[in-house]
């Protein structure tokens, strides 16, 4: 079932591939270099130095026609500059984070890996310093069928691939590429809360939105992430709705009989074979 092996590679990719490096890295150090170069560039004054030396005034007509070249590129970056301050704190609630112990909510989700998307409906659930957790529905007709859950604590991750009755079940220490990267599950669960800062790794990032009060403070009720492998760009996109601080639910997941467990490796080829 290709749904199927999509939504499972979508989830298993925001943990898996999390502190892979990226092309993006080499990107944002070239273009950092070329910004400290040309900031070096001595501000123009009243008067500029001509071939022969001989000091030439600016004439109070030349200031009226427009700005020179180097003045217009650094109006130019200093707003480039600012757009990128009030891009990040328009990401930011207008209030405090809430203080709540556990947020529930309604999940609209949309999961894309390269030129493939699916869209998915469930459950989020968050516990502070416990679980994240989230159980995918996909819809048939008239019918809601549970075909996936994310788990998050601070022992393991665990994939559940409930169409294949499978699942996949680690240690953070099994798991490099978040180590490496410094995520663990404090880290984790400050992003699925709304609270993260900027992301250590360039292969991954994320963007809040749509901010709701929830409690004594704000809870996102958009969260993007982008991720990018070698090969393949993934995105996935939570939208929430009828957010709630309900408590009484589960904070782990029982698996019934009949699961059998997927390694890390099978999940990797999974992600490849989906990614092709």
């Amino acid at each position: 079932m290709k749904t199927n092996r999509l939504i499972v590679a979508g989830l298993a990719s925001l943990l898996l591939l999390a502190g892979c490096r990226s092309s993006k890295h080499v990107a944002r150090t070239t273009d950092a270099d070329t910004s400290a170069t040309q900031l070096q560039t001595p501000p123009v004054s009243d008067t500029e130095v001509g071939r022969t030396g001989t000091p030439e005034t600016v004439s109070p007509s030349q200031e009226a026609k427009g700005e020179t070249t180097d003045a217009k590129e650094e109006k130019g970056r200093r707003k480039n500059k600012k757009d990128k301050k009030e891009t990040s704190e328009s990401q930011q609630p207008t209030q405090q984070k809430t203080t709540a112990d556990a947020v529930t909510a309604k999940l609209s989700l949309t999961l894309k890996a390269g030129s493939k998307k699916i869209s998915l409906g469930g459950n989020y659930r968050l516990k502070r310093n416990e679980v994240v957790q989230m159980n995918l529905n996909y819809q048939v007709l008239f019918v809601s069928i549970n075909i996936g859950t994310l788990e998050l604590t601070p022992d393991y991750v665990m994939v559940i691939d409930r169409y294949h009755k499978r699942y996949c079940k680690a240690t953070y220490a099994e798991l490099p590429s978040l180590g490496q990267a410094g995520i663990d599950f404090n880290y984790l669960q400050s992003i699925f809360w709304g609270e993260a800062g900027e992301s250590p790794t360039p292969s991954l990032e994320w963007a809040y939105d749509g901010w709701q009060t929830l409690g004594d403070g704000q809870f996102p009720g958009k969260i993007e992430f982008s991720l990018k492998s070698s090969s393949t760009a993934y995105k996935a996109i939570f939208n929430l709705s009828n957010l709630s601080t309900d408590s009484d639910w589960a904070t782990r997941t029982t698996l019934g009989s009949g699961y059998t467990p997927m390694s890390l490796d099978s999940v990797m080829r999974l992600l490849m074979s989906v990614a092709k």
